[in-house]
């Protein structure tokens, strides 16, 4: 038999939040670092700082500290044993990461499926968690940080260039040289992969990446998260009891990296290299598990989102196979994009790509890759489609796109001041002009795809 293991997951909360507190790329940057810093950990790091190992059989995910010790025999002697040890971690973590907040949560099980199928979803689920915010000033304020504007000042310090800003712990923190240089972050790692040692330094550097036939000012940011996974690993734990606990270990494994993996797919796909030069073409904040929070120009964001989603669904689906339990479900993704201006600010963009990821996952129910989009410059509603939709339509949203913009912009107005028969009267419209072959596709009954979110859509079509 098995001896039990106390499982210990302690994570940053809201980390996409956190990440835009400051308007500065360099500062987004900067925590980015520290996070992957302070939870990539080595196995002699948990035992000599914890005094526990790493929990290798949850993979790897920016963000979050997985550990397992030996169970005591009784149940409040876990969980005495889990609080304490989670104490330290959060000690260790609030050093680094001053302004983020925390949760842990822990269970005791044979294998780690297990203990994540029968108590730590379930709490996590319940929001049955010890959480850990962060410290609040018991004195007023005599001057707020002059990045993130929320918290009050530690001291002045010297950037480079002039700047001699006021910072809080957490903005010091973010603009410290060594966080932001040191640390291997998913950037960092996309870098080496792609051969790309230069970066954008700012967001308008990354949207004047864009092509020459746009206005170069326009950044899309997109926010990735998997579609059942839960149920995957439910399904797993009840109809995989033969499977050792390598074998699932080596499967979860296999999915953190099937997300690296389609983002270096993705990446590739999308760079132009006559352009680009030596720069990398993306900004990725966060990587971990089955989340991917980045930036590129407003142009390439469609065939991104394409590449990755469909390389994510073979990857995940090759460690499916791998892994022989029948009946487990298809694993696939969804995308939030937002499409803004690279002043807006960054905070409300990253805010809305979560509100359109949670609206492409409901139009799927989390059982099929999909994309929710929004464009903060024209003021559309968000708009959710199925991939498989888009693919299928490819060639007439290419079609579409292919007429000038005015032209578009003039359908768009049509419908937007002509309903209910605005339909009737584009059609009307392009016949006098000899095209309404490019709408009628999404002029048929039961389109899955709209002429309005076609048109919407067209804007960034690549």
């Amino acid at each position: 038999m098995s001896r039990q293991k106390l499982y210990l997951d302690v994570s940053g909360v809201r980390i996409q939040s956190y990440l835009s507190r400051t308007t500065h790329l360099r500062g987004r940057r900067g925590a980015s670092a520290a996070l992957a810093d302070a939870t990539r950990l080595t196995d002699e790091d948990a035992r000599r700082l914890f005094g526990a190992s790493l929990n290798t059989e949850a993979g790897e995910a920016d963000g979050v500290v997985n550990l397992a010790l030996d169970a005591p025999d009784d149940t409040r002697g876990a969980d005495d044993l889990a609080r304490e040890t989670a104490g330290r971690v959060i000690r260790h973590l609030r050093k680094r990461l001053p302004a983020a907040e925390f949760q842990a949560v822990w269970a005791v099980g044979t294998s780690y499926l297990e203990a994540h199928h029968k108590v730590i979803g379930p709490r996590l689920r319940e929001g049955e968690v010890l959480s850990d915010l962060p410290p609040v000033s018991e004195l007023p304020y005599t001057r707020i940080c002059e990045r993130c504007h929320l918290d009050p000042v530690q001291r002045k310090v010297r950037l480079g260039e002039g700047e001699e800003p006021y910072l809080c712990p957490d903005c010091l923190m973010r603009f410290a040289r060594r966080t932001r240089e040191d640390a291997r972050t998913a950037e960092y790692r996309l870098q080496e992969r792609l051969e790309t040692p230069d970066r954008p330094k700012e967001l308008p550097e990354l949207a004047a990446m864009g092509a020459k036939d746009t206005d170069r000012n326009h950044v899309a940011t997109v926010f990735v998260d998997g579609n059942a996974f839960g149920d995957f690993f439910e399904q797993l734990a009840h109809r995989g009891s033969r499977l050792s606990p390598e074998s699932k270990a080596r499967i979860s494994r296999g999915l953190n990296e099937a997300t690296r993996e389609a983002l270096v797919d993705a990446a590739r796909a999308v760079r132009r290299p006559d352009d680009d030069g030596e720069r990398l073409c993306l900004i990725p904040y966060l990587v971990g598990g089955d989340d991917v929070l980045l930036s590129l120009p407003a142009d390439r964001a469609w065939p991104f989102v394409g590449h990755y989603l469909r390389s994510f669904a073979t990857r995940t689906e090759a460690v499916r196979g791998e892994a022989e339990v029948p009946g487990l479900p298809h694993l696939s993704a969804s995308a939030g994009m937002v499409f803004a201006h690279h002043k807006q600010p960054f905070h409300l963009v990253v805010e809305d790509a979560a509100t359109n990821l949670a609206e492409a996952k409901r139009l799927v129910r989390g059982q099929a890759a999909s994309v929710a989009f929004s464009d903060h410059t024209v003021g559309h509603p968000v708009h959710a489609l199925r991939l498989d939709d888009l693919e299928a339509y490819r060639a007439a949203l290419d079609a579409l796109t292919g007429l000038p913009e005015s032209g578009r912009q003039a359908l768009a107005a049509r419908l937007r001041h002509q309903a209910p028969h605005a339909a009737a009267a584009t059609e009307v419209h392009l016949t006098r002009l000899g095209r309404s072959d490019v709408v009628e596709p999404f002029l048929a009954e039961g389109a899955p795809i709209g002429l309005q979110q076609a048109l919407d859509l067209a804007r960034w079509w690549r």
